[in-house]
């Protein structure tokens, strides 16, 4: 049986104008179930978590959304989305490795050498060497006079 997106989404408005916010995310959610590739109800329910402070809810949310605003084509917009994840929690290896590609498409080769550096100081402590040295191997064709990352670049070959 088909959900009255409407009624909830009014009724999770009317939550969220009476700052019942964990209950109005409840409401969200049931609206992402039923259709998860709404955008703006994930951009809304991400919100929504980091109103309340639960950020390991909502980065992964925004990481979402970023993924389907590339895949329709607004790369800007799934930029946007990811600095929003990468700002709520800077360790999340996922959203810097997506920034920093979606940065080097767009030809923003300092954001894209920063991210990337990013993505190297949080995969060097890794065990995994091949996703190391694609991201040293990007890094170096970025910035081929940085003589630190050509190190690293050596010394992970």
């Amino acid at each position: 049986m088909a959900i009255d997106r409407v009624k909830i989404k009014a009724g999770a408005d009317k939550l969220v104008m009476a700052g019942k916010v964990p209950e109005a995310i409840r409401e969200y959610q049931k609206l992402v179930e039923d259709s998860p590739r709404d955008i703006a109800t994930l951009s809304q329910l991400g919100n929504l978590h980091l109103r309340v402070g639960n950020k390991p809810a909502a980065v992964p949310i925004f990481i979402k959304v970023a993924e389907l605003f590339n895949k329709a084509g607004f790369a800007t917009k799934a930029v946007a989305s990811l600095k929003i994840a990468v700002r709520e929690d800077e360790k999340n290896l996922r959203a810097w490795d997506l920034l920093a590609e979606l940065s080097e498409q767009q030809g923003f080769a300092k954001e894209a050498r920063l991210s990337y550096e990013k993505v190297a100081e949080l995969i060097i402590t890794s065990p995994d060497t091949q996703a190391a040295l694609r991201v040293y191997t990007k890094l170096t064709e970025l910035d081929p006079d940085n003589l630190k990352v050509r190190l690293h670049l050596g010394d992970l070959l």
